[in-house]
Order: C-alpha cells, then sequence, then structure tokens
C-alpha cells in the first residue's frame, strides 16, 4: 500500500533529484488524474489529481511517472508541432504508440525511485502495468 508520505517522496525525487525545471501540483480532490502541461515560460507542469481521503495511492504514483514520460517525451525531442499533434489526438495508433513511449520512459523512472526507496518493486510494477494497458486501451479506435 502507497500512503501519501510515498507520494510526497517521489514528487521530491522528480523536482530535486532528476528535473529542477519540473513542476508538480498534487492537488486531493476524489478521482485520480494526471497531465502533462508543455511549458508556456520556461517551466513544464505536471498536476496530479489524487482521492486524499484513499489509503492506498498506488494509483497516482503510477500517473505520476508515466505524466514524468510526457514531460521526457516534450524536453528532448525540440519537436513542438509533432509533439502537440500526437498529444492531442483522441484515438489511433500514433496515439497509442505516444502514449506507449510515455508509460515506458515513465516506468524507468519509476524503478529508479522503487529502488532509491528501497520499496518492493514487483506488485507497484505489476500495477504500474496494469495501469498502462487499461490506458491504452482507451485509446483504441
Amino acid at each position: 500500500m502507497i500512503n501519501k508520505s510515498i507520494l510526497f517522496h517521489a514528487k521530491s525525487f522528480l523536482c530535486w533529484d532528476k528535473f529542477p525545471e519540473l513542476s508538480i501540483k498534487l492537488i486531493p480532490i476524489q478521482d485520480s488524474v494526471g497531465f502533462f502541461y508543455p511549458p508556456q515560460v520556461k517551466f513544464s507542469s505536471i498536476v496530479l489529481f489524487y482521492d486524499a481521503e484513499s489509503l492506498d495511492l498506488t494509483e497516482p504514483l503510477c500517473l505520476l511517472f508515466h505524466e514524468v514520460g510526457h514531460y521526457l517525451q516534450w524536453e528532448p525531442s525540440g519537436l513542438t508541432e509533432k509533439f502537440r499533434k500526437l498529444f492531442d489526438l483522441d484515438k489511433g495508433k500514433e496515439k497509442i504508440a505516444f502514449e506507449l513511449e510515455a508509460w515506458t520512459r515513465g516506468e524507468e523512472l519509476f524503478i529508479e525511485f522503487l529502488e532509491k526507496e528501497k520499496i518492493n518493486k514487483d506488485l507497484l510494477l505489476e500495477k504500474y502495468n496494469e495501469l498502462k494497458d487499461a490506458s491504452l486501451a482507451t485509446y483504441e479506435n
């Protein structure tokens, strides 16, 4: 079970240890959802909404690393128009490939974070992959 402190540690790991130019906002609401916002000025932002009453924050933790995957797609690419085109697609093979890349890139950092925090990664990676599969299924035609 993942509690709030692990979610906050993940935010610190990502913002302080990995990407000091990235802003992450954790906002409590009823359902978990996350968004990556390409930089408007010089900072990129991730906004993650999560259920503050939930005892297990595994899903928002996984979504946070997925959104970081989008950040990694954006930063090195320099292909603003291509990124925005793929980001804005609703469904189809291109959208699935784009989202899969974000999930994959986020998973690499997720594993690094779990190892740093000495958290057993087997169950969490299983949950990460379940969320990935469910997410990708929503983009099928």
